[in-house]
């Protein structure tokens, strides 16, 4: 007969098996056991019972239908109990996890050895910025914490992570919504990495912002469920300035920070470091670049604002335009607005921030600011915040437990003072632990239920939770303070915060000398009033934030409740503790030898040490340690938000202030720096100012304005500026576009530019187009060119000629190809000139010279010609009367017409005027000019008449001013007179 193993049902009876074991490090205790055999092999359970992971993961799970291997070893069981579907916790890591499965698996190596299995399950996980939930399995390794794929427990590619959706959303500010691209797995960090701190979720992803290219992001945040208060910590650098071992990161490497670290090793680097930036470094900060028109380079190192979810520059940075250098930050970056500003910053401007806040480092500006506010009040509220969070957190807990620590010290005191024999000068008992127990063993129950009751008592009796929520509702009235600042009040939108840059303004102004000052402050204040308000609206989430947390730990709520289960689960060790602490205070005492006068004299110094001794183990006891970790845990994210939402108020006043100081202080120092290239031996800058308008990805506008310094022949200053526009659907006609539907505009103008060195009194603006299209990373074909000059001045000649006008423009290229000209001369007081346009024109630019006619042509383009003439003639010359106030009159007459091809449309326009003045006590001037335009769709008439008159010598005078103007369209006549 063959042997065919162990077959039947083998089950213990109940009560009569060891329920407790602990297998691959965890704890079980079963309820039943019992097993099904064929051959050897078990093919049903009834093994059920729980199982308990240590800390740092720190919970319990039910299951039945455990299973075996032949060999002995744990296969795997279902989930039981009220664990079915329920949401689990993992201590460290305060993460929400929903178990699927239950399984203990091996390294195909060990398949034979049933000692070398690990606990996973299969889960259901959650990431505070990810909406939808995650997928994945987590292992344990025997001690506690999570298995790597650098731990070794199991075959790679097992790593404890959890697959991310293709796509998902970030909230930003307001309602404004970050698009990411995970590039691999979330993963909660390893706890060995940075056990002082308590864990978050790991996720690596293309962050989508505007114009810019995608920001490679680490992302810190929690594992919470529907946690939408959850924090954000950005951290970037990358390629050369970001997490990365050995030249590989997230985004170059399939799986990359193995052992799941969850921050950089090395240096001594904390994880505060990390995700706050290294003070004066780049390194480790969110970075956006852009490679614009294939030339320029705008690479800038960011700093996250948690509160508010947006970015703003780190430093300022120097990029090479073409032909000159220019300081530029971006001010504001968020999902779907960019804001960059170019200048030289204000590097003298006192800083104003957190740090110098609490150690009051306030100068006149910031003593200022700060005096609209109980500075006080603030540095109690974040200082208290910090006593909590503080990793050794000694002074805290000493101050709330020293009642208890008192009591025992009493206790101990009293028990043996009586066998102190003050004749001997020895105690009468050696074996003072048989002493010391009459006054510590028999009282400590009370000591330890003064414990509980400190721990557990809700913060509307004198306890922790007492002392924290004190300390909560000091951060509360810190964010009352800085709120205060910042709210509408008095008609001033900006409330304080106006009134103190107002009396800033009214410092320097006195200090430099601008009068002018004040006139700019509201436009300047207004540019930031939606920045303000959107940090206004953070600090009341925070306060929100606050006022949650602080609900917890009240009376029945769940912080409350859960340090009531966290003190009842330790209540064995803190009675195991009066063991040790009266071997310590044994050892105290007994430093008191014989032969001393009284015991008296050292009844003092005898209660410290007896003190600081009971206070040792009492702090140290590990449900101390704990109730630590669910405060940090609870009070991080808190703290965090606190401070960044009032260093973003003040960032926002050091940007105001900036932008103050620098728009009237900017004409002081004119230090010109050489230009790029090879205009630099005749050409240089000072002053350079500017901005950058981006919409969605495309920057649609950008404009510097400088002052030049140039030798042509001697040397001239002028006011030049750059302006680059992007051309689309948006603001030009597809028929004026390429196929992509994009081109750039590039113009560089000079305004009032002296040419004294020609003519007396002169100025010229001068402008040059260049159109440019192409994909900007690649190419980049020429579509047109131009430019125009316009004279500002009278230019004369021999005493009788005067060119009071003259102007010119021109473009050539592939959708735009046009002439544009006008003048205007006088001749012994005769006047002629007008203007002359043909060609075909995507812009209402070229008839610079005719507004009016410019008014009603219509949109662009333009595909024809256009010709104007007017003509002034001195009646009273005519008829030989020489031109004085008693007589001197004026007739103007002028006619123009033009055709273009859109449409088609015909139109012309017909001006009549006169002006003159008649025995020096009467001046008129009267116009009217109509304009007539026939299209397809009708004919269109637009006319506008004016008429001056003034009667007698002025201040006492009488006056007339009436303006009339009549349009038609189609027959239908509308006027207005005004």
């Amino acid at each position: 007969m063959r042997r065919a193993g162990v077959t039947g049902i083998h089950e213990a009876v109940n009560g009569q098996f060891n329920p407790v074991a602990t297998i691959y490090g965890i704890d079980f205790e079963f309820t039943t056991l019992g097993w099904a055999f064929l051959d050897s092999e078990a093919v049903t359970s009834r093994t059920a019972g729980s199982l308990s992971v240590q800390y740092p993961s720190d919970f319990d799970l039910e299951f039945d239908k455990l299973m075996i291997s032949c060999q002995g070893a744990l296969l795997g069981a279902d989930i039981a109990g009220s664990d079915v579907g329920a949401t689990k916790k993992l201590a460290y890591w305060n993460a929400d996890f929903k178990p699927l499965s239950l399984a203990f698996e091996g390294k195909d190596e060990d398949l034979c050895d049933p000692s070398k299995r690990r606990l996973v399950l299969g889960v259901e996980a959650y990431a505070g910025t990810v909406p939808q939930p995650l997928a994945g399995k987590i292992g344990f390794q025997t001690n506690g914490n999570l298995i790597t794929l650098a731990s070794g427990d199991l075959d790679p590619p097992f790593d404890s992570r959890f697959k991310l959706p293709n796509s998902f959303s970030m909230g930003g500010p307001g309602d404004e919504i970050y698009a990411a691209t995970p590039v691999g797995d979330a993963y909660l960090n390893d706890y060995t990495a940075a056990p002082d701190d308590f864990g978050w979720m790991n996720i690596s992803a293309y962050v989508d912002v505007p114009f810019f290219s995608d920001m490679e992001i680490h992302l810190h945040t929690s594992a919470r469920k529907d946690d939408d208060e959850a924090l954000i910590y950005m951290m970037g650098g990358f390629p050369d300035h970001g997490f990365s071992v050995g030249g590989k990161h997230f985004f170059n490497e399939t799986v990359f920070d193995v052992g799941n670290r969850g921050f950089p090793q090395g240096n001594n680097l904390t994880v505060a470091q990390y995700r706050s930036g290294i003070d004066g470094s780049v390194q480790y900060r969110p970075r956006v670049k852009k490679r614009w028109l294939g030339v320029i380079d705008f690479d800038y190192p960011l700093q996250w604002r948690v509160a508010s979810r947006s970015l703003v520059s780190f430093e300022d940075e120097t990029t090479e335009l073409l032909v000159l250098r220019a300081e530029h930050r971006i001010d504001y970056l968020s999902p779907e607005q960019v804001e960059i500003s170019f200048g030289a910053s204000v590097s003298t401007l006192p800083k104003i921030s957190i740090a110098n806040f609490v150690a009051d480092q306030t100068s006149e500006v910031t003593g200022l600011l700060l005096n609209y506010f109980q500075t006080e009040v603030v540095d109690a509220g974040i200082q208290g915040l910090n006593e909590i969070l503080d990793v050794k957190q000694r002074d805290f807990f000493e101050k709330v437990l020293s009642p208890a620590v008192d009591a025992t010290v009493d206790q101990v005191m009293n028990a043996v003072t009586p066998n102190w024999n003050a004749a001997t000068k020895q105690w009468h008992n050696p074996n003072l632990l048989q002493v010391i127990d009459q006054g510590l063993l028999d009282e400590f129950d009370g000591v330890v239920a003064q414990i509980q009751s400190a721990l557990t008592t809700a913060k509307n009796a004198a306890g922790v939770l007492k002392e924290i929520d004190d300390r909560l509702a000091q951060a509360e009235d810190a964010l009352t303070q800085i709120e205060g600042f910042i709210e509408e009040k008095d008609g001033k939108p900006l409330g304080d915060l106006e009134s103190a840059v107002l009396g800033l303004a009214s410092i320097v102004s006195q200090a430099l000398d601008k009068p002018e000052f004040h006139e700019k402050i509201s436009e300047l204040l207004k540019r930031g009033e939606p920045r303000i308000i959107e940090v206004r609206v953070a600090i009341t989430q925070v306060r929100d934030f606050i006022t949650n947390v602080r609900d917890a730990m009240g009376e029945g709520g769940d912080f409350a409740n859960q340090v009531i289960s966290l003190v009842d689960n330790n209540v064995a060790s803190m009675n195991g503790a009066a063991q040790k602490v009266r071997t310590d205070i044994e050892k105290v005492l007994l430093q008191v030898r014989p032969g001393v006068d009284s015991l008296a004299d050292f009844d003092a110094a005898l209660r410290e040490q007896m003190k600081q001794r009971i206070a040792d183990h009492m702090i140290g006891l590990p449900v101390i340690r704990e109730f630590n970790r669910l405060i940090k845990q609870r009070l991080y994210d808190t703290t965090a938000l606190l401070t960044e939402a009032i260093d973003e108020v003040f960032d926002q006043i050091n940007l105001t202030l900036r932008d103050i100081i620098r728009e009237v202080a900017g004409g002081l120092d004119e230090k010109f720096d050489e230009m790029l290239g090879d205009v630099a031996p005749v050409m240089a800058t000072a002053n350079i100012d500017g901005y950058a308008k981006i919409r969605n990805d495309s920057l649609t506008e950008l404009r510097l304005d400088l002052k030049v310094q140039m030798d042509m022949p001697d040397e001239m200053k002028a006011h030049v500026f750059l302006l680059i526009k992007e051309l689309s659907s948006e603001n030009s006609p597809a028929e004026c576009l390429p196929a992509s539907g994009k081109a750039t505009e590039v113009t560089i103008g000079a305004k009032d530019v002296s040419v004294d060195w020609l003519f007396p009194d002169v100025a010229i603006n001068l402008g040059a187009k260049f159109v440019i299209a192409g994909d900007p990373d690649n190419n980049f074909p020429l579509l047109g060119m131009g430019g125009g000059i316009d004279v500002v001045g009278d230019i004369s000649f021999a005493d009788s000629i005067v060119i009071k006008k003259l102007g010119a423009s021109l473009m050539f290229g592939k959708y735009e190809n046009y002439i544009s000209a006008a003048a205007q001369i006088e001749v012994q007081g005769f006047q002629g000139g007008g203007g002359i346009f043909f060609g075909r024109a995507c812009s209402i630019d070229p008839f610079f010279w005719d507004e009016t006619v410019a008014a009603v042509i219509g949109e662009p383009p333009f595909t024809g010609f256009y010709g104007y003439g007017e003509f002034w003639i001195p009646i009273n010359q005519l008829i030989g009367i020489p031109s004085t106030c008693l007589f001197n009159l004026s007739a103007g007459v002028g006619a123009g017409a033009g055709v273009f091809a859109e449409g088609p449309t015909v139109f012309g326009k017909m001006f009549l005027g006169v002006s003159g003045d008649l025995l020096c006590i009467v001046s008129i001037t009267g116009e009217i000019s109509l304009v007539g335009v026939a299209r397809p769709s009708g004919l269109s008439l637009a006319g506008e008449g004016r008429f001056q008159a003034e009667i007698g010598y002025c201040p006492v005078c009488l006056k007339l001013d009436k303006t009339a103007r009549l349009v038609n369209e189609n027959g239908k006549w509308s006027r207005s007179v005004k």
